[in-house]
């Protein structure tokens, strides 16, 4: 398969086509095979990932305007959905209004990589800052050791190998940006750190553990052993 062919002849004219609300700005990410919307509500993680995606083809494979286009209406989709705090919610109607928000960080980690991608496109100052603001929301809810963890349904709380993989992902995209500082440094270092030392990697069973207890004790080998864990690690 001609994976670039595939991309900008298939997929992204689908999302351009039948995704975006050229009405309030930002776009739906429920639709049918047929390309209709089958629910109105946004989602800001995956606005935030699609101005990524949009961007990073833009600045690396055809610089059409159309994806800078998209870029913008994102953007702007995303810079009305901000709360008092700062924070942005998970989920939004239509207009933008807050519909469920999370205590995490991914949808302003995703917001900043977005906004990094954008700023290296069109080198707004603006854009700049967002990505810096939204990156900075996600390095102080991460440095918090309870940002790394969940509880399970037994009370049990476990560190998770995608959000240490996910937050240096996260300071590489601000870089690849063009966006640079000692904090974007320090997350990079601490994010290897713990993905080193937390004991997600295990030699005697040969396995690459998803979730990793507080004392290295693991959980749900189905789970850590599976295919999901090794292809993001390799990715990463």
């Amino acid at each position: 398969m001609n994976y670039r062919k595939y991309l900008t002849q298939n997929i992204l004219p689908f999302w351009l086509s039948n995704a975006f609300d050229t009405e309030n700005d930002g776009m739906f990410y429920s639709l049918d095979k047929n390309g209709n919307v089958t629910d109105f509500n946004k989602n800001i993680s995956f606005m935030g990932r699609a101005l990524w995606t949009f961007a990073t083809v833009y600045n690396t494979l055809d610089a059409k305007p159309e994806y800078l286009s998209a870029c913008r209406s994102l953007h702007n989709f995303i810079k009305k959905c901000v709360l008092p705090d700062g924070k942005l919610p998970f989920v939004t109607d239509k207009s933008g209004n807050a519909l469920e928000t999370r205590k995490l960080f991914h949808e302003e980690a995703h917001a900043a990589m977005g906004c990094a991608a954008y700023y290296k496109a069109c080198k707004d100052e603006e854009v700049k800052n967002d990505a810096l603001k939204f990156f900075d929301i996600t390095y102080n809810m991460y440095m918090t050791d309870d940002a790394r963890k969940e509880t399970t349904k037994d009370g049990a709380e476990r560190y998770i190998f995608g959000r240490d993989m996910f937050v240096l992902s996260v300071a590489q995209a601000m870089r690849c940006g063009g966006i640079n500082s000692p904090k974007i440094d320090s997350l990079a270092k601490r994010s290897i750190e713990n993905i080193a030392n937390t004991g997600y990697i295990n030699d005697s069973l040969k396995i690459v553990n998803e979730y990793v207890g507080a004392n290295g004790e693991i959980f749900d080998i189905a789970q850590t052993k599976g295919e999901k864990a090794l292809a993001e690690a390799m990715a990463f």
